[in-house]
């Protein structure tokens, strides 16, 4: 039943008696409205009904992992299949956590108990997006009226802490490119460390990308590492650029070019024009070449290091083509 207490002129709190507490203790909700009485009259029927809806037998029992199923299903025609696909793999990383808490009695502080494993078992990035990912789901809880308010709007993202870079200096990166030679993805790891370009840039370069007589590489696409697809679009519009090649590195390419003309294993037309896929013709895994990476540090004796650590080490040291 709801009570309506006058503060004053034109301004009444909403008291809702939802029941009582596991303590015994009473639970209530109540709201600030501001207007007319008969208004303050409308509003708090109107919440007396959502409140009903909410703890109607179905809802009640629904977990947070159900609502997130549907919420999955629910919004499928209203984001790009990219970013659905985004979204279920955030909400199968969350449901282990979070799956089992009963939807009509989400807490801020249990909620956030249960989201502990991610601040030492993901990068700190990946786990601001599972935390977006979860406040959006329950924001649209309340849009579709299954919740009246959003029980994680206080939820805030652990603070992210920056991580220094690790980079290579000029001698270490001759070191690793001496050693790389050894692996069949050498070719990949040098473009990556003479040009600082991201690994989804490399893996989505097309041979009409490269230009020989003008010692050049353009940057007109990228390839989508997780799903091993060519996005035709660049991170950013000023990704889109032209960087200069040192000779070594045209050789280098050139000679794997021959060798990719030479195999049999993918047909031509399916090859798509990519510098470097795999036996499939798709865009080469990135695993694959993270573990490549690591067998070079481990055989130049160098210190562990990521690819992205590569690429900065490029902007770090201002390295030039013609130094390698």
């Amino acid at each position: 039943m709801a009570q309506i207490r006058r503060r004053g002129p034109n301004n009444y709190t909403i008291i809702i008696y939802l029941g009582r507490k596991e303590n015994g203790k009473k639970d209530c909700y109540s709201e600030t409205f501001y207007g007319e009485r008969r208004e303050a009259n409308m509003r708090a029927a109107e919440l007396e009904l959502q409140f009903k809806r909410r703890s109607g037998p179905k809802k009640a029992a629904m977990t947070l992992g159900n609502y997130l199923d549907k919420w999955l299903n629910g919004i499928s025609d209203n984001v790009t299949p990219r970013t659905h696909e985004k979204y279920s793999w955030h909400v199968q990383r969350l449901k282990p956590l979070v799956g089992d808490l009963q939807l009509s009695k989400l807490d801020v502080l249990d909620v956030k108990e249960c989201l502990k494993p991610l601040n030492s078992d993901v990068a700190p990035r990946t786990r601001k997006d599972l935390y977006s990912t979860l406040r959006s789901a329950m924001r649209q809880a309340v849009d579709w009226g299954i919740l009246l308010i959003n029980p994680l709007a206080g939820l805030k993202t652990p603070r992210m802490q920056k991580k220094e870079m690790n980079v290579l200096n000029l001698a270490e990166v001759e070191q690793f490119l001496e050693a790389a030679k050894a692996y069949k993805h050498y070719p990949v790891i040098r473009v990556l460390a003479v040009t600082g370009l991201r690994l989804g840039e490399v893996l989505g370069l097309k041979w009409d990308d490269i230009d020989f007589v003008k010692c050049t590489l353009t940057v007109q696409r990228a390839a989508d590492c997780r799903r091993r697809i060519l996005k035709e679009e660049t991170k950013t519009e000023s990704s889109r650029r032209t960087i200069e090649l040192d000779q070594e590195t045209l050789s280098v390419l050139a000679a794997h070019r021959e060798t990719q003309k030479k195999e049999k294993a993918v047909p031509f037309r399916k090859r798509d024009g990519l510098v470097f896929h795999s036996q499939d013709g798709r865009p080469l895994r990135e695993g694959a070449i993270r573990i490549t990476k690591n067998r070079i540090l481990k055989k130049s004796g160098l210190r562990h290091i990521r690819l992205h650590d590569l690429r900065h080490s490029v902007a770090t040291i201002k390295l030039t083509p013609v130094n390698l």
